[in-house]
């Protein structure tokens, strides 16, 4: 990241952060794969219920043992796909926090000791440790969530607009766009703020806790 003491923007972290880890992403695209897999179980579990209702609604019938194990396929695919979306992502998110951690060290070891005369230990600790493993969020539930959001409700409105009708296939894409938009614009700022307030406090609570700890070896000598 550049030298400047200006803060880096939301965009250029997070292309900061795909581009350190950037050897370990590939998992996530099974990880993406599994998690479209998984809106595709859950959508055929739920047509699997809507079309058995609507045949016994008719007066027709069906054969509930074959019903059953269609819906406990579909069930042990659906927790499969949920199981390795979360291993694939969370292997990147926890190869990335390694090269993360192994990267702070690399640079701030050449620095030492002056730079523990500059910057206080315990935030220092903090930010190694907590700071860094709060990024797990980011590759484990942030790249692929934001990705599906968006191509999965676009797939969904060129369905309906070939299968049903355009009009319902806009309908249904404004309203993904209202709350794609309108909800992030909502909370961003205020969340944003807090978590600013959060970081500080824990950075000075560390630094509390580590003064405190390194000042009972001169009490008690």
């Amino acid at each position: 990241m550049s030298g400047t003491t200006s803060a880096p923007t939301r965009r250029q972290l997070s292309a900061w952060l795909i581009q350190q880890a950037r050897p370990t992403l590939t998992p996530l695209t099974l990880s993406a794969a599994m998690r479209v897999l998984g809106y595709v179980a859950q959508a055929a579990l739920f047509g699997l219920a809507g079309w058995a209702i609507g045949t016994v609604a008719s007066g027709g019938s069906i054969d509930l043992a074959a019903l059953l194990w269609v819906a406990v396929a579909i069930i042990v695919i659906k927790g499969t796909a949920r199981y390795l979306e979360q291993y694939c992502g969370h292997v990147v998110a926890f190869t990335a926090l390694a090269g993360l951690r192994t990267q702070f060290f690399h640079h701030l070891a050449p620095q030492a000791p002056a730079v523990f005369l500059r910057r206080r230990t315990g935030d220092l600790l903090s930010r190694v440790t907590k700071d860094i493993d709060r990024i797990e969020v980011f590759f484990a539930h942030t790249l692929v969530p934001l990705a599906t959001a968006v191509l999965l409700p676009v797939a969904a409105a060129c369905w309906l607009a070939y299968a049903v009708h355009p009009v319902v296939a806009v309908v249904n894409l404004t309203g993904w766009a209202l709350l794609v938009a309108g909800i992030p614009w909502l909370g961003t700022r205020s969340v944003r703020a807090s978590a600013q307030r959060v970081r500080v406090w824990r950075g000075d609570l560390a630094q509390e806790l580590t003064d405190t700890v390194q000042g009972i070896r001169e009490v008690l000598a």
